[in-house]
């Protein structure tokens, strides 16, 4: 499965898929992005790239299309996670955490309070 793949872990919950309300696959199935919609807006839950995809510009295609879709999203990334300096690139705004660095994109800013909530309080959806 490519999210377990690019993520090189098993899914804790595999109804992750069941929360999933607006989904971009690439046409080779070799990236795809998950977003649940929320009380806050969309958030992005997985933005996966196969590993023989990855620098081939798939990231920034689905990037490009997920944004003029959809506008506004929020979303989190581990911070230990590599892809961070991208995210910090893309995104309007982050707030590093304890676990999670918080990203969005955007949203309405008098939501960040709650929306950072969100994220840091998310269940990990992979097993450690």
């Amino acid at each position: 499965m490519l999210i377990e793949q690019s993520f090189g872990r098993a899914l804790a919950d595999v109804n992750l898929f069941d929360r999933v309300s607006d989904f971009y696959i690439e046409e080779q199935f070799t990236g795809a992005v998950l977003l649940e919609a929320t009380q806050y807006g969309l958030y992005l839950s997985k933005f996966a790239v196969g590993v023989d995809a990855r620098g081939s510009g798939v990231a920034q295609d689905l990037w490009q299309r997920v944004l003029a879709e959809t506008g506004a999203l929020f979303w989190r990334s581990r911070r230990t996670n590599s892809i961070h300096r991208w995210y910090e690139k893309i995104a309007d705004g982050f707030q590093r955490r304890s676990v999670w660095n918080i990203y969005w994109k955007g949203v309405d800013l008098s939501l960040l309070p709650d929306l950072i909530r969100f994220a840091e309080e998310k269940a990990p959806d992979f097993v450690d």
